[in-house]
């Protein structure tokens, strides 16, 4: 973006898992530098970014389903990843 600036409003935020949920709509598809840009700055902060479209939106089961064998991954990012195991809160 050239400002500088590393501030970035998340639709959605998981301290927990540390997990950037996105809901990626029509005005994505006109922002894919800023996006890509905004994504990578995240991921170094050790984030993970969970893609969600609006048209899954249509289906909620879905998505909660995605989101859950999100949250059931360990992750070398997430406090339950550490040392390799994983302890359901």
């Amino acid at each position: 973006n050239g400002s500088g600036s590393k501030y970035f409003v998340a639709d959605f935020y998981c301290d927990l898992k540390k997990t950037v949920p996105e809901l990626d709509g029509p005005i994505h598809q006109a922002s894919v530098e800023y996006d890509q840009y905004r994504e990578s700055e995240m991921l170094n902060l050790g984030l993970h970014i969970l893609r969600i479209n609006n048209e899954e939106l249509l289906d909620i089961p879905a998505v909660l389903t995605k989101i859950k064998t999100q949250q059931l991954a360990p992750s070398l990012r997430s406090r339950e990843g550490v040392g390799g195991e994983y302890k359901k809160s």
